[in-house]
C-alpha cells in the first residue's frame, strides 16, 4: 500500500491556512441540515456511517476534491463522486466513485451500498445495518474487491427529548474483506461525535480502529463540517487520512484536506 511521505512544513502552513479559511466561510451562513452521504457513500460522518437515513424519496449527489498531492510519493489529487437515494422510509441505496492518481496511472474505485434502519433498537437510540461492495482497478496488478458490512448506533447526548439534539454520538463496527487473489479480513470498531454549532452548520469528528492486516498504517481520524446554504445545496469541508488508493477503505499516516458540494432533491 502506498504511504505518502511526510509533507514539508511549508505545505503544512498552506493546509492550515485553507482549513481556517474554510471554517470562516462555514461560520458565515446558516441553513437546514439533514443526513448526508459520507465519502464512502452511506449517510454518515466523513467516512464512517451513522444510523441516519435521508428523507424518504430524496436524491443526493455529491462531488468532492481531496488534496492528496505529494510529489515525493508520486501521488496527485483525488476526485470523488457519490449518490444516495432513499427508496423507502427506512432504506437507502447509493454508489460512490474515487479516482486516485498514483505514479503509473489512475486507480479507480467504484462501489455500491445499501443501508436499513432497524425498527427497534435494543440499546436505545437508532440502529442501522448496511453493506458496501467495491472494486478497485489500478494501472497494474489484479483488480481488488472490497466487501464491508457494518452496524451503527446513533443517539442524542444533549438536547430536547424528541426534538433537536445538540450532540449526537455514533458507535459501530464493520467487518471488511479485501481480495486481490489473496484474501484478508478484519473487524474494526468506530466512533463519531456530531455537534450542531448553529442551525444548518454541523461539525463531526470520527475515529476508526487500525487493522494492520487490512493495510491500515494508522487509525482513521477525520473532522468534517457541513453547511446547508439552502434546502438543495450543502457545502462540506474537512480533514482525513483515508487512503485514496484503496478508495478510502484503509487509513494512511498523512492527513489531507477535502472539500465538496452536495445537491439534495425531493424527499418528504
Amino acid at each position: 500500500m502506498l504511504v505518502p511521505a511526510t509533507p514539508e512544513k511549508e505545505g503544512d502552513y498552506v493546509k492550515a491556512f485553507f482549513t481556517l479559511a474554510l471554517v470562516a466561510i462555514l461560520l458565515a451562513a446558516a441553513g437546514t441540515a439533514f443526513g448526508y452521504p459520507s465519502l464512502l457513500g452511506p449517510t454518515g460522518l466523513a467516512l464512517t456511517p451513522t444510523a441516519d437515513i435521508g428523507r424518504f424519496g430524496s436524491l443526493q449527489i455529491a462531488a468532492t476534491f481531496y488534496n492528496t498531492k505529494d510529489d515525493i510519493a508520486g501521488l496527485d489529487n483525488t476526485e470523488m463522486a457519490r449518490a444516495a437515494f432513499v427508496v423507502l422510509p427506512e432504506i437507502e441505496v447509493g454508489a460512490a466513485f474515487w479516482r486516485a492518481k498514483p505514479a503509473g496511472g489512475n486507480t479507480d474505485t467504484m462501489s455500491a451500498n445499501a443501508k436499513i434502519k432497524l425498527p427497534l433498537s435494543l440499546i436505545g437510540g437508532n440502529t442501522a445495518v448496511g453493506a458496501i461492495l467495491a472494486r478497485t482497478n489500478g494501472p497494474v496488478g489484479p483488480d481488488e474487491t472490497t466487501t464491508c458490512a457494518y452496524i451503527a448506533n446513533t443517539r442524542g447526548l444533549l438536547g430536547i427529548p424528541g426534538g433537536a439534539q445538540t450532540f449526537r454520538l455514533t458507535l459501530g463496527a464493520n467487518w471488511t474483506r479485501i481480495e486481490d487473489g489473496a484474501s484478508v479480513d478484519g473487524i474494526r470498531g468506530f466512533a463519531g461525535l456530531e455537534f450542531d454549532i448553529m442551525d444548518g452548520f454541523t461539525v463531526a469528528a470520527e475515529y476508526q480502529m487500525k487493522k494492520s492486516d487490512l493495510g491500515d498504517t494508522d487509525p482513521l481520524t477525520s473532522v468534517v463540517g457541513r453547511l446547508a446554504i439552502s434546502e438543495n445545496l450543502v457545502l462540506e469541508a474537512g480533514v482525513t487520512n483515508a487512503d485514496p488508493v484503496t478508495g478510502g477503505f484503509t487509513a494512511m499516516s498523512e492527513h489531507n484536506l477535502f472539500a465538496g458540494v452536495i445537491l439534495d432533491w425531493g424527499g418528504k
